[in-house]
């Protein structure tokens, strides 16, 4: 779940939004989100699509770091983000 939680995190500043910004987009409590990026709670399935219907990442990327079916942009911007890490 660690390795989920980082996913989430680094593709959440790809996009350039803040935790309040995620957690409005899809719909959910900002605690909520909160705890998915600190690894307390695991993310459903359920939001996970809700996550990659307003990002363009894939359940794939998320769940297995399976970067095949994402869009070129989102990697290098995921990319980006990692390195400044």
């Amino acid at each position: 779940m660690p390795a989920i939680a980082a996913r989430l995190v680094l593709l959440r500043r790809a996009m350039g939004w803040s935790q309040t910004e995620m957690a409005r987009q899809i719909g959910i409590q900002l605690t909520t989100w909160n705890n998915y990026e600190l690894a307390v709670s695991p993310i459903p399935w359920q939001t996970a699509l809700k996550v990659c219907a307003v990002t363009g990442a894939s359940l794939d990327w998320i769940y297995q770091n399976q970067r095949g079916l994402m869009p070129v942009k989102l990697i290098g911007d995921i990319e980006k983000v990692s390195q400044a890490l």
